[in-house]
């Protein structure tokens, strides 16, 4: 592998797909803030441990399977923010059938979806299937 590479995913996976994961990420904050009408007390019953890993463990899932498909993916930078929305999307959605998880459960399932949103980059075939 070529260090060009490793240093231009690491700096897209740092620039786009953060840059979505913390958009995404920060309505989870301030969704609740709103409807609270302003009270902070909410903000004590979020584990910031846990959501600063989920972060952390996301961009690296995304980091280590673009590496692997380097050669397959096309790295723009929309299409990178866009599958940092996804993996947000696609942790809120399996974070729902494993309610109450240890946080190894969460740490696991961080990891997969980076990696599974690295999937949304491969080219679409314009070729029917069938």
């Amino acid at each position: 592998m070529e260090r060009k590479n490793i240093y231009s995913t690491f700096r897209i996976a740092i620039t786009s797909f953060l840059s979505g994961v913390i958009a995404v990420m920060s309505l989870v904050v301030l969704i609740p803030l709103i409807i609270s009408k302003g009270d902070f007390s909410v903000l004590s019953r979020l584990s910031w441990r846990a959501f600063f890993l989920e972060i952390i463990l996301l961009t690296v899932g995304f980091f280590l399977m673009s590496l692997l498909l380097i050669k397959k993916i096309s790295l723009k930078r929309w299409r990178v923010f866009l599958a940092g929305v996804s993996s947000v999307i696609l942790l809120g959605w399996l974070s729902i059938f494993t309610q109450g998880a240890s946080l190894l459960m969460i740490t696991t399932l961080s990891l997969l979806a980076g990696i599974f949103s690295t999937f949304s980059l491969l080219p679409f075939s314009k070729r029917p299937i069938l």
